[in-house]
């Protein structure tokens, strides 16, 4: 397995039932999906790290907000944003989730090699 915990393709043999054509072929679709994986995944970091400077810009704007307008004024503001937030940990759980099978399903191939 490689730092990322993905099992690394088994090398091409004369023993595997697949030919060696098929078996390199494997590998080569192995690679360039872990070469996908690792642009998707350096991608969403750098999305998350966008996002988590958006939302202190918008709660330090919500506070500077409150203190010139006052709660009351900006109630509706601060409605929209727990809304957001809920909608974001549900996002979060649904990612999670979808983390645990992918996990699931690698440790079902594993299993199965």
């Amino acid at each position: 397995m490689d730092s990322k915990g993905i099992k690394k393709p088994a090398k091409c043999s004369k023993s595997t039932s697949l030919s060696q054509r098929e078996c390199e072929n494997l590998q080569a679709v192995a690679v360039g999906l872990r070469t996908e994986w690792s642009k998707l995944k350096a991608e969403m970091d750098n999305l998350l790290k966008k996002c988590e400077r958006v939302k202190d810009e918008n709660k330090s704007i919500t506070e500077e907000l409150t203190k010139i307008y006052g709660r009351d004024a900006i109630s509706d503001l601060i409605a929209m944003e727990s809304d957001a937030e809920t909608e974001s940990d549900n996002d979060e759980e649904a990612t999670l989730s979808e983390q645990n099978q992918t996990a699931d399903s690698r440790m079902l191939l594993e299993v199965r090699r």
